[in-house]
């Protein structure tokens, strides 16, 4: 054996020499001699390289002819060797791998896998009393009690704090009344309650573990774990609570039962925890130096039971869940069937992601099992999402109690405001909950793509493309959609309120901007909408603003007068000068403001009539409906008149009216006596006036009048008639004959001109009396007998007649009368 020992050497180092020589001697070859006869220097051929070297030897090698080999190289020759021959081997290697079998592989990594998983409670036992880097044995027990001990610590901060802010909280969570933006408010001020609690115990746990200042390495890494699935499961049940608030129905977010909203919490937070207590644990395992194989076989045990426990709560609450999908599908037997589906479909998923997590496992990618539970968590949050926004918008779109319409009643040829009638149309859930699921289904399909490492916004190709502009569109109009159809819904339920007989005047005034503001949003968000998904489609846009404003600039200047009626209408709405409801007046047309667009409003007349104005032609604008209307009344009454009395009566009955259960409400200050206003021939004018809101005058005065005739009529006072005084005077009973033969027969004359049926009503008093008092209506027929009667008795004076009244003197044409005989 010596002698073949030594052979085999001097062997390997004559092929060492020879490889050198092979490899140094062409190439001095190369180097003309100095002094040579010829300066051309000759051509060679390029010697062999290291590699051709090597592949020309016997193959194998030895150790001991590697060894004569490298020894005659240099540094640069054996790095070049060496470099050639691990290529050469990851070459080969990867060749052989690619020769395995995929079933192979699974084969021989399940049989790994299963083998620690036979051997786990070994393993597990090992990795619990494998001694550290410091050489100790750990002991379980105590590391048990250790975290266990900071958990408690953590917990004692936590409840110290909730009582130190318990009083707060307390009245946050026992506040009843308040609007959804309220609710919304107070329940966003006990998250931070909550989230300050957590805080607590996290710096707790800390502070526990600086100021115990453990030596062990592995000490970081388990707290870093341990903070992650307690802070985690508490953010979980803090915010499931703040959402739910199964102990506190007045801050609840969705309108659920208390016991719908007590198992749907312990449902979220018995999910979140498991998950983050089983990661918990593997990671403690993995923490602890348990072999890679036996993480696996604990993983995919622990992932199986957390699996099962998914799939009996997606069973047990199968039948609300498809109740709820059939309703947001717009009900019916189709949609009944295809909602039935979704336990399959889940239990599927979930059986799906476990096997997906799992061969990644075996496979060696750390990658995928976060990204299952990513997947997981996003598919379980699409149908909450789509039930919370289902109960929310359902809350939001309750329709208010609708105004019963009616009109004031008038007096004596007044109108009051007609109220202007809703035209809102309830919403339609069905359609707007069909676009939140299609939206919410895009956009867990996006996150779970990316997720996934498949981003199509960033992809190549003409399939990414057609995907990439499908996805973008889709989310954009479906945002959009969604987006309007909560501002038009909100909108309408403004105007809904505004039109209620108790609303405010800044709800009337947004009822008239409301209307404007829809039109402008719908007009710009079509716009914007078209243009996005123009230029997703790689349409340049530019040149089509650039002709929008050319075309712009265009309408602009030939229509000026509408430029001119849009502006007005503006400043006028600036001004708030009106408003939808209000009755006013401009130049010589007034009525109800019915409704306002962009360049004109409507006024319903009391009549019925409806003026369609222009804004640009409103030079001057009256408003009746304005804050406050005062009314006043006038009474004729005699002379003779107790003032006194008619104080006392009017005070009575304005104190009467102001108790009324229909306007006395509307009443600003009571109807009250003015006392006299002026003095007449045979009248005295009492003024009597109250005030009251606009458009409710009109009924209050009927009343008013009705109850002040019955008070006069019921204490003795007479209205006073308008009435003429006729005084003929003469000197001597011979001309007082004269005159009265004359009187009676223009009298007589005058009758029988107007009538025969008047001829019954002559005025024979007139005979033998020197003043006639003659009372009558000027509306009545027999009034213009009164007048003939009137001037017949002058003329028997002065020749000629003229009428005088309380309301003006007016000439009447002269007339001769012929001397009594």
């Amino acid at each position: 054996m010596t002698g073949t020992t030594g052979i085999a050497a001097v062997l390997a180092r004559i092929l060492g020499l020879a490889a050198v020589l092979l490899i140094v001697v062409p190439a001095a070859a190369q180097v003309p001699l100095m002094g040579g006869a010829s300066d051309t220097p000759a051509a060679a051929e390029p010697g062999p390289s290291l590699q051709q070297v090597l592949d020309g030897l016997p193959k194998p090698l030895t150790a001991e002819q590697v060894d004569s080999i490298l020894a005659v190289l240099d540094d640069n020759q054996a790095r070049a060797a060496l470099r050639e021959s691990v290529l050469r081997q990851m070459v080969e290697g990867q060749s052989a791998v690619s020769r395995e079998t995929l079933l192979e592989q699974h084969k021989r990594r399940v049989a790994d896998v299963g083998a620690a998983f036979r051997d786990l409670p070994v393993q597990i036992r090992e990795a619990l009393y494998r001694p550290d880097s410091n050489g100790e044995t750990s002991d379980p027990v105590l590391l048990f009690l250790i975290l266990a001990g900071h958990i408690l610590v953590g917990t004692v901060a936590m409840l110290l704090t909730r009582r130190a802010l318990s009083n707060t909280c307390n009245s946050l969570m026992s506040h009843k009344d308040g609007s959804f933006g309220q609710s919304m408010g107070r329940c966003a001020a006990v998250m931070v309650i909550d989230l300050v609690e957590i805080g607590a115990f996290c710096l707790a746990i800390i502070a526990v573990y600086l100021v115990g200042s453990p030596t062990e390495p592995r000490a970081p890494l388990i707290l870093e774990a341990l903070l992650i699935a307690t802070a985690g499961t508490l953010l979980a049940a803090k915010v499931s609570r703040t959402v739910l608030a199964p102990t506190a129905p007045a801050l609840r977010l969705v309108p659920l039962s208390d016991a719908g909203a007590r198992r749907l919490h312990r449902i979220v937070v018995v999910v979140f925890g498991s998950m983050l207590t089983l990661n918990f644990l593997v990671t403690l395992l993995a923490i602890l130096g348990l072999p890679r194989d036996a993480q696996i076989a604990t993983g995919m045990l622990l992932g199986a039971l957390f699996c099962a426990y998914l799939i009996v709560l997606v069973w047990a609450n199968r039948a609300p869940v498809s109740a709820a999908l059939s309703r947001s599908f717009g009900g019916g037997s189709q949609a009944a069937q295809i909602a039935g589906l979704w336990p399959v479909a889940g239990t599927a998923y979930v059986v799906g992601l476990w096997l997906v997590a799992t061969d990644a496992e075996i496979r060696g990618n750390d990658k995928v099992t976060p990204q299952a539970m990513a997947s997981l968590a996003i598919v379980i949050l699409v149908p909450v999402l789509a039930h919370f926004a289902d109960r929310l918008l359902r809350r939001f779109f309750a329709e208010p109690p609708r105004p019963v319409a009616a009109i004031a009643t008038a007096g004596e040829g007044e109108g009051g405001p007609t109220p202007a009638l809703s035209t809102s149309q309830p919403v339609n859930l069905t359609a707007l909950m069909r676009g939140v699921w299609i939206f919410l289904v895009i956009v867990a399909a996006g996150m779970t793509a990316r997720i996934w490492g498949f981003d199509p916004t960033e992809s190549a190709g003409l399939g990414a493309a057609a995907v990439r502009v499908l996805f973008e569109s889709s989310f954009i109009v479906l945002a959009s959609y969604i987006g309007w159809q909560l501002f038009r819904t909100a909108v309408d339920r403004k105007l809904v309120e505004a039109n209620q007989a108790d609303a405010t005047t800044q709800a009337k005034r947004m009822a008239t901007l409301l209307p404007l503001l829809r039109k402008f949003i719908l007009v710009v968000l079509l716009v914007m909408i078209t243009l996005i998904v123009l230029s997703s489609l790689g349409i340049e846009i530019g040149p089509l603003l650039a002709g929008a404003g050319v075309v712009g600039l265009a309408i602009g200047l030939g229509a000026q007068s509408l430029v001119t009626d849009i502006v007005a209408g503006v400043f006028f709405l600036i001004d708030d000068a009106f408003s939808v409801g209000d009755y006013i007046e401009v130049g010589q047309l007034r009525g109800t403001v019915e409704s306002i667009s962009i360049r004109s409003l409507k006024l319903r007349h009391h009549r019925g009539a409806v003026h369609t104005l222009p804004f640009g032609q409103m030079q001057s604008l009256t408003n009746y409906s304005r804050d406050w209307v005062i009314m006043k009344l006038e009474f004729r009454v005699p002379h003779d008149t107790d003032i006194g009395l008619v104080k006392k009566l009017v005070k009575r009955i304005g104190a009467e009216m102001g108790e009324d259960p229909i306007y006395g409400a509307d009443f600003l200050e009571p109807l009250k006596s003015q006392g006299v206003r002026r003095i007449e021939d045979n009248a005295l004018i009492i003024g009597v006036k109250f005030m009251s809101k606009p458009g409710t005058q009109f009924v209050i005065r009927k009343d008013a009048y009705q109850r002040i005739r019955d008070a006069f009529e019921a204490n003795g006072i007479e209205f006073a008639n308008r009435g003429v005084t006729v005084r003929v005077e003469t000197d001597s009973g011979a001309a007082a004959a004269a005159a009265s033969t004359a009187v009676a027969g223009a009298a007589a004359e005058a009758i029988a001109e107007a009538g025969q049926e008047q001829a019954e009503a002559a005025p024979a008093d007139c005979q033998g009396r020197r003043t006639i008092r003659w009372v009558a209506s000027w509306s009545h027929p027999d009034g213009l007998l009164a007048a003939l009667a009137i001037g017949l008795c002058r003329a028997s004076r002065s020749g000629e007649y003229r009428r005088d009244s309380a309301v003006g003197k007016r000439p009447f044409r002269r007339r001769r009368y012929p001397a009594a005989a």
